[in-house]
This record gives C-alpha cells, sequence and structure tokens, in this order.
C-alpha cells in the first residue's frame, strides 16, 4: 500500500524524507494520505477514514485522570518499569505512565510510530519511550531484569470479522504488522524470564495459548491474563 505526504509545508517535506515517502500535490484517491490538519499530523484512507493521535480527547482525558483504576493498571502490580511490546495508537502505553509507570514501546510501523510522535508533540511531553523496532525479534534479546513487565495487547481476530470495528482500528489494521505473530509473542515473552507478562485478550476470549494465567483482571469490554516467571 502506497502512502504519500502532502507537500505544503517545510516540515511535510522534512517528513516524507524521515520516512522515506514521496510528496505530492494531488492525491488521487489511492492508498493513503499524511497531512497536517490544524496542526496535527493525520492519515486519511482510500475509504476516506481519517484519524490522529490526540491523548487528551474526551474519553481518553477522562481515564487518564484516574489511571490507576483501569484493568490494565492494576494487572501490572507494583511493578514499576514496562515493555508494551504492541504499542498500536498508544492509549495504554500513555495510561500506565500516568499512573506512574516506566514505559518503553515498541512498534514496527514507522507510519504508526509517526503519529504517535506526533501526538506526544501536541500533548508537549514524552510520557513514554518509543522504539520502532520488531517485537519478537527485541524481546529474544532481553535478560530477565531488563524490565518488570512485559504488556502484550496484540489484535482481536474478532475485528477483522467486524463491521463495527472503529476507524482508528480499522486503520491500525492497515497499518500494523505485528498481529501475525501472536503465539510467538507471547512464548518469546515467557522465556525471558521476565517476572510479570500481561496480556489483553477479549473479555469472553480464549487464552492466547495453551497455558493458562496465573490471575487474570476483567473489565468491561476486555481481560489481562497474567503470567509469572
Amino acid at each position: 500500500m502506497q502512502i504519500y505526504i502532502v507537500n505544503d509545508s517545510p516540515r511535510a517535506v522534512a517528513l516524507a524524507q524521515d520516512l522515506s515517502l514521496p510528496l505530492t500535490d494531488y492525491w488521487n484517491g489511492t492508498g493513503c494520505l499524511l497531512r497536517y490538519d490544524d496542526d496535527a499530523l493525520t492519515i486519511i484512507t482510500a475509504e476516506a477514514l481519517s484519524y490522529s493521535v490526540n491523548f487528551l480527547s474526551g474519553r481518553l482525558n477522562y481515564r487518564q485522570k484516574r489511571a490507576s483504576h483501569e484493568a490494565v493498571v492494576k494487572a501490572m502490580g507494583q511493578k514499576k518499569r514496562v515493555l508494551d511490546a504492541t504499542m498500536g495508537w498508544g492509549r495504554d502505553s500513555f495510561l500506565l505512565s500516568q499512573a506512574g509507570y516506566d514505559v518503553c514501546s515498541l512498534e514496527r510501523s514507522s507510519i504508526v510510530v509517526a503519529l504517535v510522535k506526533d501526538g506526544q508533540r501536541r500533548l508537549q511531553e514524552k510520557p513514554f519511550k518509543i522504539l520502532q523496532q520488531e517485537a519478537v525479534e527485541y524481546i529474544s534479546t532481553l535478560n530477565q531484569n531488563d524490565f518488570d513487565c512485559i504488556y502484550l495487547d496484540p489484535m482481536f481476530p474478532d475485528l477483522k470479522k467486524s463491521a463495527l470495528v472503529k476507524k482508528d482500528m480499522q486503520i491500525l489494521q492497515l497499518l500494523a504488522t505485528h498481529d501475525e505473530q501472536q503465539g510467538n509473542l507471547l512464548d518469546t515473552a515467557l522465556k525471558t524470564n521476565i517476572k510479570r507478562i500481561v496480556v489483553k485478550r477479549p473479555a469472553k476470549g480464549s487464552t492466547l495459548t495453551l497455558e493458562k494465567p496465573n490471575h487474570s483482571y476483567t473489565g468491561k469490554a476486555c481481560r489481562f491474563d497474567v503470567y509469572f516467571s
């Protein structure tokens, strides 16, 4: 899938150079387009879906103010150094950072990384560190003392079949490249002997592998399975 950047400002030119993407003065509606709308880097798809990362949007802003009550935060326990191996749009990384965790997030898609970093720019802070890395490859290099917890949020398989998927998730599915290795991701994480592995699943969904979790925290829509080494 080809992605273009609107040639309308020096920062657009710089972004095109950073991402090695073509600039365009006219988009014919194929592939995807990146452009700055009201200072926010925005992606637009051929289906006219658009999205920009906003960490202070209504719902997320409410959640970050009460981050300690979030199921994802409770699942992390008292450990402070968290590797979010499947960043996506960075919402869980942001919530964990607001709850006091030191978060490092991995994402293989350079486009997703650019959009999330732009969200951090407009937030005027960098609440969590971002590395553009392939998750399995990175995790396989870790020692047990590198992090206190590894967090995995693989895409739910039923999302791809649903007509009700929100537009941000539809766009993420177009861009993301890590969901094909879900089982391998957990197996690799468990081999690190890092103390705690947390996996996000649908509330009533199956576990990611046959191995039973040691504990689970369930929210309205999601369940967080916890594995101890």
